[in-house]
């Protein structure tokens, strides 16, 4: 079963499909966790991209070179070189956590980017484990419940006597860029399966 969280706001979410992209579900999900993000507003620019993480993990880079190329793919039409930093800085935090905590690696991580003028939602979708969905819904649950400068520094200090998760990336992303992001849990095919959902609006 797929757990509640206390502190966060959680709720159930229809099946949304998107014409342009071949009447593909890009996304089903049963509980999302956090900021309320509308995908049902027009969005005039889409991409979608899918890695296997074991092709990545002998080549770390291959994170950034993604991040990167899909910053330049709307590079044309961005308000300033620091939102394309933005982007590539963002991404490359969601792809890096969705590879490192991908419980099948074989299994194609999903990211879709959604584009209305300066406002962007990155949606990346990986397998979990059924152990892991504990740790992270905890996590999920301090994020959107804490004081983000103070459960910054409290993380620094675990990074310190322990290295184990500590949620760092994803605690910066919503502390230095302000943006709305939530946690979609799923059943895609029997597999337990994390969607992260970002928007960001960049100057």
């Amino acid at each position: 079963m797929i757990p509640s969280i206390s502190g966060a706001t959680a709720k159930t979410a229809m099946n949304i499909t998107d014409p342009e992209m071949n009447g593909t579900e890009y996304m089903t999900l049963d509980t999302i966790i956090g900021d309320s993000i509308d995908l049902d507003k027009a969005y005039n620019n889409k991409l979608y991209l899918s890695l296997v993480p074991e092709n990545v993990l002998s080549q770390w880079s291959r994170v950034s070179d993604v991040a990167n190329f899909i910053a330049d793919f709307y590079n044309h039409d961005l308000p300033s070189p620091l939102a394309h930093n933005t982007i590539s800085t963002v991404l490359n935090e969601l792809i890096e956590n969705a590879v490192k905590f991908a419980h099948d690696k074989s299994v194609p991580i999903d990211i879709y980017t959604f584009k209305n003028n300066n406002e962007f939602i990155f949606r990346v979708t990986n397998t979990v484990s059924e152990g892991a969905i504990d740790d992270f819904s905890r996590l999920c649950s301090t994020l959107f419940s804490q004081d983000l400068n103070r459960l910054y520094i409290q993380r620094i200090e675990d990074l310190f006597h322990n290295r184990a998760k500590t949620g760092i990336g994803l605690i910066l992303l919503k502390k230095d860029y302000r943006m709305d992001i939530n946690f979609g849990f799923s059943r895609m095919g029997g597999r337990l399966a994390l969607t992260v959902t970002a928007k960001i609006k960049v100057e």
